[in-house]
């Protein structure tokens, strides 16, 4: 981004290793707490429907639904504010892949 200050420079995010969890029929921690947090993605890399939640238990058909090969992005806000917490994930059927990718 350029505000026509010949001295500015947007400021880096910084990513992280890119990850995933083995998601299953039994609510778990997908991706877990981080102050730092900046941005996360995640993209359900399976044929099962996975469902997300801001805390720390997901439940079926509730929440952000994956479906297969669908995407969900977390952003900051228009205030720069974004959930740090835990994230956790359920499936519809056993052993599905959630790949994440968190900016911090």
């Amino acid at each position: 981004m350029y505000l026509g200050y010949p001295w500015y420079q947007a400021p880096d995010i910084g990513g992280g290793t890119p990850g995933f969890a083995t998601v299953g029929v039994v609510s778990a921690i997908a991706l877990s707490q981080n102050p730092r947090r900046k941005k996360v993605v995640f993209c359900n890399d399976s044929v099962n429907v996975i469902y997300l939640a801001r805390s720390g238990t997901a439940y079926l058909n509730r929440g952000p639904r994956l479906a297969p090969g669908g995407s969900v992005v977390d952003e900051p806000d228009i205030y720069g504010r974004i959930y740090t917490g835990p994230w956790a994930a359920i499936a519809a059927g056993a052993g599905s892949n959630l790949t994440i990718s968190e900016d911090r």
